[in-house]
């Protein structure tokens, strides 16, 4: 079944797959294949790079609005439970998280960060998968920080506190194995 495509609205925050935290700003329109086409520009939050995107099928690119700040709870909650499964090849878990980090699916968003940070506390992160970890980090601090109308310091506090919460069960767990 097909989903209806998200009209989005100048000022609208939203979340780009792998590019983070936007905001629209303008639409104007194009010729494309000698046809009328509207483009949404958004400006990125980290970057300051403006990404334009077909209005019409941003949706199935992955383009969605932040989260509301009611469904905040739900993500810190998701942050704090241990994950099911961390996988052990660091090739195959960044390809993994490279897919997931595609859908701009924030709690795919919560499980890169989350098992990233557990498998630090295991073994040291390669370099590709530390940026990574801060590209998710951030990505997540910023949409929680524009959801909760809060500064990215206090944001940042709170998913900081969260990951340390989970640590210290996964350091009682593997202390008792």
């Amino acid at each position: 079944m097909a989903t209806m495509p998200v009209k989005f609205k100048i000022e609208d925050y939203v979340v780009y797959p792998l590019h983070g935290v936007g905001v629209v700003e303008s639409t104007y329109d194009k010729e494309v294949n000698t046809k009328p086409v509207q483009f949404l520009k958004v400006k990125m939050k980290e970057s300051g790079m403006y990404i334009s995107i077909p209005h019409e099928q941003a949706s199935a690119m992955g383009l969605r609005r932040v989260i509301k700040k009611t469904e905040i709870p739900k993500v810190l909650k998701k942050l704090s439970e241990y994950p099911q499964k961390i996988e052990d090849n660091w090739k195959l878990r960044f390809q993994e998280n490279i897919e997931k980090l595609k859908t701009g699916d924030i709690e795919n968003i919560v499980n890169v960060v989350k098992e990233l940070y557990i498998r630090n506390k295991i073994k040291n992160l390669s370099i590709m998968e530390r940026k990574q970890y801060e590209g998710a980090f951030k990505m997540l601090v910023k949409e929680i920080s524009i959801s909760s109308n809060s500064d990215e310091k206090e944001a940042n506090s709170l998913v900081s506190g969260k990951l340390d919460s989970l640590a210290g069960h996964f350091e009682k767990s593997k202390g008792h194995a």
